[in-house]
């Protein structure tokens, strides 16, 4: 259960992105715009959920995840009509997510570490 709160967060997450990307562009959302990203949302809590359940090998996992995200944002990006494909907007947007998600990632990645020393630090007392 508390993995599938994940899901919920990752929900309010899309919204809280929603909610600031029209408060700067002054744009009023469409309710299929808002239904849209809530789903593309849950749908990246509960890929989340999946990766975490079945434990795959941490590269395959980074691979599959990035892909299934990447698809993800691109089809709520060009079904919102954030961006067109044919712009050169598309191309900045797709190097502005690969920053954050290879941001996020090295993030998690030391929070990991930090926490893996913390336990072996215990253990070794």
């Amino acid at each position: 259960m508390n993995r599938f709160r994940m899901c919920i967060i990752y929900m309010g997450i899309g919204a809280i992105f929603l909610l600031v990307y029209y408060g700067l562009t002054g744009a009023i959302p469409k309710r299929s715009e808002i239904i849209v990203t809530l789903v593309a949302s849950f749908t990246s809590g509960l890929l989340t959920f999946i990766l975490y359940i079945e434990k795959l090998k941490f590269n395959y996992a980074l691979i599959f995840h990035f892909f299934v995200m990447y698809s993800l944002w691109t089809i709520t990006s060009l079904y919102n009509r954030w961006v067109s494909i044919s712009s050169v907007d598309f191309f900045k947007h797709s190097l502005i997510f690969i920053g954050i998600y290879v941001l996020v990632w090295c993030i998690i990645y030391r929070i990991e570490q930090a926490e893996l020393q913390r336990i072996n630090d215990f253990l070794n007392q």
